[in-house]
């Protein structure tokens, strides 16, 4: 996983092959060492401590992969807007569907049959037209 984000951080940057790649394994390494040794002995030679804190500034410091970790951080914003824009929307679609609903009703209602009817049978009727044509019906 790690020389993908190395791939990836190389991108648009001229590189050197498979030397430069070699040669970033090894400095890897030489900063791992150099860290459990420090683990090991606390006393370190005056010169191995600055060629560790020189590995460790230089891995603090450098710029490869950066383009896969802000993809990464990205991705979380990302899906989290996806998600709600699939929540608004199917939330619009409800709402249309009641609205669609409720206005059938009201003019199933309000027909000249159904004034001369009593107010139960007009509101029994909106209510079953509610329901056939609601978005559960």
């Amino acid at each position: 996983m790690r020389s993908l984000f190395r791939v990836i951080g190389r991108l648009g940057r001229p590189h050197h092959g498979k030397v430069a790649i070699a040669t970033e394994r090894k400095s890897a390494a030489d900063t791992a060492s150099a860290l459990s040794t420090a683990k090991a002995s606390p006393s370190l030679h005056p010169s191995e401590k600055e060629a560790m804190w020189s590995r460790l500034g230089r891995f603090v410091g450098s710029r490869d992969g950066n383009v896969a970790i802000i993809f990464t951080i990205m991705m979380i914003p990302t899906i989290y807007l996806a998600g709600m824009m699939l929540d608004y929307t199917q939330a619009y679609r409800k709402q249309s569907q009641l609205d669609a609903a409720a206005d059938a009703a009201a003019i199933a209602a309000v027909t000249p049959a159904m004034m001369a009817q009593s107010v139960s049978v007009a509101t029994t009727a909106a209510q079953n037209i509610f329901k056939a044509t609601g978005p559960l019906g």
